[in-house]
């Protein structure tokens, strides 16, 4: 199974892509939070690559408890400059759905997931770069 998201951040990808190249223990509670804060979520990097003038970051997610419909998703993430003011961020995610699980139910669960996981590094981001914020805990 294959999922697919993005959104735009009103960052430069000179600001939001070293982000992604220290520890990402900072991006569990963005997943924990994408899944309602019932589920916590383990997140290993793999190494960063350049693909054309994107940053490939290899990601793959782990759940406690495992729940029945999410097996560990297997994702790349993809910093992208859109114009010297802005940056898109896509998610795109594989799994291989368990046996006797309705594809659709969990197609439309890793959907949200993917969502929800997209609008956290979106609101992280931007809290980290307004003057004044408070620390998120992400890495500047």
């Amino acid at each position: 199974m294959f999922a697919r998201d993005f959104v735009h951040v009103n960052q430069p990808f000179e600001q939001v892509a070293p982000r992604f190249s220290g520890n990402m223990d900072w991006l569990e509670p963005i997943v924990d939070a994408a899944l309602g804060g019932t589920r916590r979520a383990h997140c290993s990097r793999g190494s960063l690559r350049i693909r054309e003038s994107s940053l490939l970051v290899p990601l793959t997610l782990f759940f406690d408890p495992s729940p029945s419909a999410l097996t560990p998703l297997t994702a790349d993430l993809s910093v992208t400059p859109l114009d010297p003011l802005q940056c898109v961020l896509t998610l795109e995610a594989r799994l291989q759905p368990p046996a006797g699980i309705e594809t659709t139910a969990v197609q439309h669960t890793v959907d949200s997931v993917l969502r929800a996981v997209l609008q956290g590094l979106v609101d992280v981001i931007g809290v980290d770069h307004n003057p004044g914020a408070q620390d998120s805990g992400a890495p500047a």
